[in-house]
């Protein structure tokens, strides 16, 4: 589509829309609600195109006697009254639609020949580069990128950090690696070896599809070049040397020249990447992670997890130094727990790149950062006023003669006799069969694999086999063909196919059904890159999607995003949204379905315009948190700070293979010689790298980590010598007695709750009877309350550690724990003093007649003996199982709870945990899950910097 038609269709689509305003989108349609022939005349006059040419464009939808419809309100309007069956009622109970417009970048405005002298002074590199652009079909920069790249290239830089934000499609990616690929030809030609630039992103998906995109670049620069820039991945997918097969596929990724898949070729001197098709070479792809650790790609593409382990290890620490650029794409995820460990992380990253006096520029990127003087402040720890930015928005509003692309949100609230599920099933049958049409790509997104599986499962299984794509069919040849008919179809379905109904059944079944797809992240490898690659050539029409596709990937002609229900985070739906129309070929509209649950919370977003805005405009959402204040990563950093210490001076960390701990002896050893150097000189050590800014913090954060590893080094010893297997055999018995025999003690009080509101019914009764079974009443509620907070408080003591808990409560509840089990009778005692005075009474008074029983009291004999027989079962004997048992050695069992040393019990415990994992992985286990075994998860540190996982207890509520 040429620019001229792309403005004329916007024009007429937001014309449209303020009319669809004013009228609104009923069935039948009001005639005023349509763009009218002169209307349309007058957008192509005024465009420069003619009438007919744009009639005959497809873009526009004739409803006879009315007037036009752009497509995309041609298939809102069959959206908002879609139903399966022409009778029912539309699934959608209410709609808004609202529309945004943006500033698309003048990309080539600054042609590359005419910007590169300034700044590339060197000829040769530039050449280089420009050789490479035009290859790779880049022709020049826009308005908002040359700023970026004049400061990211200045031989004097004005800042050490810089924010990148802008909506997708803006041309960030190219922002940032025009200069790292300068530093690289730089680098290369030079001769110096090291990494100049690393590329974090958030997801292997991203890593993989980035470098895709950037190989055609790179191999036509290192075409014919001595030295040349390397390039490689480094995550958890990058395997060791020795892991690899010859023939293994490259992380699916495609030949440049023939899309074939990238092989492995293994030889003894290393590997070789290269096409399985054509045989092309990839010379320059460090391909094993122990090419990548001794050669030093100088381009790294990595993400935050890889770069935190790589920091803590002798290994592959001093890397870092020397870097050019560090560039954080999609930053805006490291936000709350995970950006509270990436702030950490950066400030050890700075200062690792410094070791050789060199200043890295950081760059970070996203689309979906409200305030990012703000977030980077935040993130990084630099002040405001040292963070470059170029406001998108301003930069471009500054240009002349700059294009737009449209934002068109659909917000749909299903009728409360249907679901959000229905409608999301029934919209990608409409999406699906529009994006046929017109050959376009549309993704849904759902928050959930196991909804998406159930969503696929109905519309494959269900829809497209068992019914044979009745939902489908129905809408060309089972109602009236009239484009104001919005049950009808026909203007969704391809022209050529829709020419009678077998051959439009045979498409539906075969080319329709095999044109959606499913993509989330527990598909394997292959399965993902085969789904990716069959969609970008457009094989595939629609997926079904995690959050997968949300971040990063380049799909240049998506034209629709159905969000089913709300996303986790609101930006999700901006950075969603902008996944489509983000090129000429889909108009440049984006048009975004979000289909909400019949919720309050949803609810409120269908009439609260404010909450709608949020989801739309990045610039609305809250402020980004950042929990670098967390206690629990502060003490993880405090680690990370002597790790990052004990690399630096090349002693073992204990995070990769070769220095992994293998034996619990070894667990120990390791424990004790990091124990050792929590001390003064790791606040010395502090004091250089700036890693923590409050000095006492540290000193208490040092502290505390000290107290809890000596702990476990000090009394090991003791545990190897003491037998504390029968010690925690029993603690868990009675702990487990505790809790059922509570249980068993609440169904008794509820027992003699109804056993007493019997006896108060028996009129001539003795009272002392009633007295009886209101103290043992009082008596059993005090045992369920010792028994419940025993129970708790030794829990409580277990996993604090602290003994002085149950002890505190031992010295205060034991004469109440005495006095429990003292007074508590058996079931022969209640019997006597229950069920004797019972009897008399039945035999004397109502002289032992069942029936006059029952017809003066409402209940039989038989019931009052079974609910007392109930109570003397629970109780029992003194010697034999039953409450009066059991409560006869409460006191014992107290005792016994509050004499334990339950530091040696814990670290008893944590090491057969220790011992447990080590069978599991006889290669051995790294320091940082050593440490969580031997702390049971009470201070639980991460690699993969994840929060911890809260202890959930269920607690009952005394009601008895």
């Amino acid at each position: 589509m040429n620019d001229s038609l792309v403005a004329a269709y916007q024009e007429l689509l937001e014309v449209e829309k303020k009319k669809v305003d004013d009228f609104g989108l009923g069935e039948p349609p009001n005639p005023v609600s349509f763009l009218s022939t002169d209307e349309v005349k007058a957008v192509c006059v005024k465009n420069g195109i003619e009438f007919q040419q744009f009639i005959s464009s497809g873009l526009l939808v004739q409803y006879p006697g009315l007037g036009w419809r752009t497509m995309h309100i041609d298939l809102i309007y069959r959206i908002i009254h879609i139903r399966n069956l022409e009778w029912q009622v539309p699934i959608p109970l209410e709609y808004r639609i609202e529309i945004q417009s943006e500033p698309v970048p003048d990309f080539g405005r600054y042609k590359f020949s005419e910007v590169l002298p300034e700044l590339i002074p060197n000829e040769s590199v530039r050449e280089i580069i420009l050789s490479a652009l035009a290859k790779s079909k880049y022709e020049g920069l826009s308005s908002h990128q040359l700023p970026i790249i004049k400061e990211l290239l200045s031989k004097k830089p004005k800042y050490a950090t810089a924010a990148i934000v802008a909506p997708t499609a803006s041309g960030k990616t190219l922002a940032f690696f025009v200069p790292v690929i300068v530093r690289a030809i730089e680098r290369s030609r030079e001769g110096r070896i090291g990494i100049s630039s690393i590329l974090a992103y958030p997801r292997k998906a991203l890593e993989r599809d980035q470098l895709q995109s950037f190989l055609t670049l790179i191999d036509s620069i290192n075409q014919g070049r001595e030295h040349q820039i390397t390039i490689g991945i480094d995550d958890g997918d990058t395997k060791r040397f020795d892991e690899i097969e010859h023939g293994d596929t490259y992380r699916e990724m495609k030949c440049i020249e023939c899309s074939s898949s990238l092989l492995i070729e293994k030889k003894e001197s290393g590997t070789t990447v290269k096409c399985s098709n054509c045989s092309k070479k990839y010379t320059y792809i460090l391909a094993s992670k122990d090419e990548i650790w001794q050669k030093k790609p100088i381009i790294l593409i990595t993400n935050i997890h890889t770069i935190y382990r790589r920091l803590l290890s002798p290994t592959t620490v001093k890397m870092f130094a020397g870097i050019d650029f560090l560039v954080f794409d999609e930053a805006h995820v490291y936000t709350d727990y995970l950006g509270g460990h990436v702030f950490y992380i950066l400030k050890l990253l700075r200062h690792a790149t410094s070791l050789n006096k060199s200043t890295p520029y950081f760059v970070f990127s996203s689309a979906t950062i409200p305030n990012p003087h703000e977030f980077i402040t935040k993130l990084t720890g630099v002040e405001a006023d040292e963070i470059f930015y170029v406001d998108y928005k301003k930069t471009l509003e500054k240009a002349q003669g700059i294009g737009r692309r449209l934002m068109l949100y659909l917000y749909l609230l299903p009728h409360p006799e249907s679901s959000v599920e229905t409608l999301t099933e029934a919209l990608v049958l409409a999406v699906t069969l529009w994006c046929h049409r017109h050959n376009l790509k549309a993704i849904t997104f759902v928050d959930s694999i196991a909804e998406i599986s159930t969503l696929s499962d109905y519309i494959f299984t269900t829809i497209l086999d068992r019914r044979q794509g009745r939902e489908v069919i129905d809408h060309l040849y089972s109602t009236r063909n009239t484009p104001e008919n919005s049950y009808n179809w026909f203007h969704l379905a391809p022209s050529k196919i829709a020419v009678d109904q077998d051959t439009f059944r045979r498409f539906v079944l075969n080319q329709y059904k095999a044109s959606i797809g499913i993509h989330y992240s527990q598909l394997p490898m292959p399965e993902r890159a085969r789904v990716e690659y069959n969609f970008s050539k457009g094989r595939l029409k629609h997926l079904l999607s995690t959050s997968t596709l949300e971040l990063g990937i380049d799909l240049s002609d998506v034209a629709i995003i159905i969000q089913h229900k709300l996303p986790i985070t609101p930006e999700g739906v901006v950075q969603r949204v902008g996944r489509s129309g983000r090129s000429s070929a889909c108009l440049r509209v984006a048009l975004g379905i979000i289909a909400l649950q019949s919720s309050p919370l949803s609810t409120l977003y269908m009439f609260d315009e404010n909450l709608r805005g949020k989801l739309a405009d990045p610039s609305l959402l809250p402020p980004i948190r950042v929990g670098q204040s967390s206690a629990n990563i502060k003490l993880q950093h405090t680690l990370s700070l002597l790790l990052y210490k004990r690399s630096l001076e090349g002693k073992p960390t204990f995070l990769t293979g070769e220095e992994y701990l293998r034996s619990k002896q070894a667990v120990i050893n390791a424990v004790k010689e990091i124990t050792s150097e929590l001390n003064e000189d790791l606040l010395d050590f502090n004091a250089k790298v700036g890693l923590f800014d409050d000095k006492d913090m540290l000193k208490s954060q040092i502290d505390e980590l000290r107290i809890l590893l000596s702990t476990i080094v000090n009394i090991s010893k003791d545990v190897s010598q003491s037998d504390f297997s029968q010690i925690k055999e029993k603690w868990d018995k009675i702990l487990t007695d505790l809790e059922n025999n509570a249980k068993i003690i609440r169904q008794t009080l509820q027992k003699i709750s109804s056993l007493k509101t019997i006896f108060e019914k028996i009129q001539d009764l003795d009272r002392k009877v009633t007295s009886e079974l209101e103290s043992l009443r009082r008596l059993l509620r005090q045992a369920y309350r010792l028994c419940s907070k025993l129970y708790s408080v030794a829990r409580s003591s277990y996993h604090a550690e602290d003994k002085s808990l149950i002890q505190r409560w031992y010295k205060v509840n034991s004469g109440d724990v005495e006095m429990v089990a003292k007074e508590t009778p058996d079931s022969d005692e209640i019997l006597s003093r229950l069920y004797t005075p019972f009897f008399a009474y039945f035999t004397n008074v109502m002289k032992g007649d069942y029936r006059a029983f029952r017809v003066k009291y409402g209940f039989g004999f038989d019931e009052v003996v079974k609910t007392l027989t109930d109570v003397t079962t629970s109780l029992g004997s003194r010697t034999e199982s039953g409450l009066a048992n059991f409560l006869k050695e409460l006191p014992n069992m107290a005792k016994f709870l509050q004499s334990v040393n339950l530091q040696g019990l814990i670290i008893y415990e944590s090491l057969n945990r220790i011992e447990n994992e080590l069978k599991v992985k006889p290669w051995g286990i790294d320091i940082i899950d050593a440490i969580n075994l031997l702390l049971l998860n009470r201070t639980k540190f991460s690699l993969l910097l994840e929060p911890p996982s809260p202890e959930l207890q269920l607690v009952g509520v005394e009601g008895a």
